[in-house]
């Protein structure tokens, strides 16, 4: 599968509803909304990746900075990948984190062997589609978190358009659609 080139988070009308909900748009083609009652939980187990990956490369570097004085290079980095593999098989899945289920879109922790860094893949479906720092996972998760605040109010906002100021579906909908971009 190709890299997908973003992942959206924004609000948008649910089928046949005048309510509002969170919706992950990955790449063009995918658009999942998520249940108010998912939205905390999406956005803690995306934080939850995030910090497993800083903490792994937390664990790669101080067992690289302290080095363990009568080991080689290479038995260090055995040291400290036996650390890390360790870590990752008390965790449920080794750390792989499933998001949304239909289609399955789930991360992984992981840390560079050529910077030390904590890093996140990203699959959908079981195929890799990218690779974000753990601080784009958790702006994902603010985002996920923030359209889900908001959802209701874009629900409400819409209906007002359309009651008070009269304006058209369509055009009420655009309306509501640009509001984030005046959102500070």
């Amino acid at each position: 599968m190709d890299e997908i080139d973003q992942i959206l988070v924004t609000t948008a009308p649910l089928p046949n509803s005048s309510r509002y909900a969170v919706e992950v748009q990955i790449g063009e083609d995918i658009a999942v909304h998520l249940p108010q009652g998912k939205v905390q939980d999406y956005a803690r187990r995306a934080i939850q990746v995030a910090a497993w990956a800083d903490y792994d490369a937390a664990v790669v570097k101080q067992m690289r900075d302290i080095a363990i004085a009568d080991h080689t290079q290479q038995e260090v980095t055995e040291i400290v990948s036996a650390a890390v593999v360790y870590l990752r098989k008390q965790r449920a899945n080794s750390g792989t984190v499933r998001l949304l289920a239909n289609p399955r879109f789930a991360l992984t922790p992981g840390v560079s062997a050529f910077t030390g860094k904590g890093f996140i893949t990203l699959y959908l479906d079981g195929q890799t589609i990218g690779q974000w720092d753990p601080d784009d996972v958790r702006s994902h998760a603010m985002g996920v978190l923030d359209a889900g605040l908001v959802a209701d109010l874009d629900g409400t906002y819409k209906a007002w358009l359309l009651k008070e100021i009269k304006l058209d579906e369509a055009t009420a909908g655009r309306v509501v659609g640009t509001l984030k971009e005046f959102r500070v």
